[in-house]
């Protein structure tokens, strides 16, 4: 697949997978182009006792190197290896640029890995499993950044949503992550709107707040929460601060919470 389609996100969930038992070793085969280089760095992952051995850019080796490499598969004298190639996406033919006593060693098993743009579907779980790496307290998408999200082309891939993420993430301080908290033109905001409160993230924040302001007072107060919301939805700071459109809006959230 493309640069930053997620290959070397798939082989370490492959690695996972079969138990993650030993080191995921990586290397490039822009840097072990030749079969000396490609031996030693083999060795020396097997020295190791590398889990799994993950080459990108197998096409990058040269002939030789790549039938070297073939014949440690069918001897089986490497650990479990997953190769990576951006040569189909160059055209490079059936054989994806290899030799081809590589290409049918391996030929049983080819993952293809299209670019973002056509994996809209893929978008929840992958924004799931980067947020997640942020361990406890790990933000949420709301459903309007999770669209701006599936509705960007993604020229930079996984690797772009990645960072992405990690930026929005950084913005966000109550668990949300809110389309606001992305990059204007992946939110589709003009640079005046950037940072804003779309449509349909009002309620979800407004609800979230008077949980937190209900249970907070009723607790300081001894008082039932029940009784603070209707004092809250009565009062003038409440209507100060909310205009007749967004009132409508919000009732049914002060009427659930009471």
């Amino acid at each position: 697949g493309p640069s930053g389609a997620g290959k070397s996100l798939a082989a370490a969930i492959l690695h996972a997978h079969r138990g993650g038992e030993g080191a995921l070793v990586s290397g490039d085969g822009r840097q072990l182009a030749t079969r000396t280089e490609l031996e030693a760095w083999l060795e020396a992952a097997t020295t190791a006792q590398a889990g799994t051995v993950v080459l990108e850019e197998v096409d990058a080796l040269d002939k030789a190197a790549q039938s070297a490499l073939a014949a440690r598969l069918a001897a089986g004298t490497t650990p479990p290896v997953v190769l990576t190639t951006r040569a189909e996406a160059a055209g490079a033919g059936p054989e994806l640029g290899l030799a081809p006593e590589l290409f049918y060693a391996v030929s049983a098993c080819v993952i293809p890995m299209p670019p973002l743009r056509q994996r809209g579907s893929d978008l929840p779980a992958l924004a799931a499993f980067f947020l997640g790496l942020r361990g406890e307290g790990a933000q949420v998408l709301t459903a309007p950044a999770l669209a701006a999200l599936q509705r960007y082309d993604w020229p930079g891939n996984v690797r772009e949503l990645r960072h992405v993420l990690e930026a929005a993430a950084a913005l966000s301080h109550d668990g949300r992550l809110f389309a606001g908290h992305l990059p204007a033109a992946i939110a589709g905001l003009t640079p005046e709107q950037a940072h804003a409160v779309l449509p349909g993230e009002l309620e979800d924040l407004l609800a979230r707040w008077l949980d937190q302001q209900a249970a907070t007072a009723a607790q300081r107060r001894n008082r039932a929460r029940s009784t603070f919301t209707r004092e809250l939805r009565g009062s003038s700071a409440w209507a100060r601060a909310i205009s007749t459109s967004e009132s409508r809006a919000i009732t049914p959230l002060l009427t659930r919470a009471a």
